[in-house]
């Protein structure tokens, strides 16, 4: 059963690897031409996927965590 100290860690460490994340791609997407520029629903679909990648990981690491 997950307790509400590691939940709040996980939902920490997640908002600052999105928000730093975020930060590197708007760094990008200021670096970028309109010729590999993407289109705004690529763009957004790609964010979603890199959020779930980065909550699977966080997850993953506290359950590991957890079991020790």
């Amino acid at each position: 059963m997950w307790n509400l100290k590691i939940l709040q860690e996980i939902d920490k460490e997640f908002k600052e690897r999105v928000e730093t994340r975020i930060v590197n791609d708007e760094t990008a997407k200021q670096k970028s031409t309109k010729e590999n520029a993407k289109d705004a629903t690529g763009y957004m679909k790609e964010k979603k996927f890199k959020n779930h990648l980065i909550a699977e990981e966080i997850v993953e690491k506290m359950e590991q965590r957890r079991k020790v």
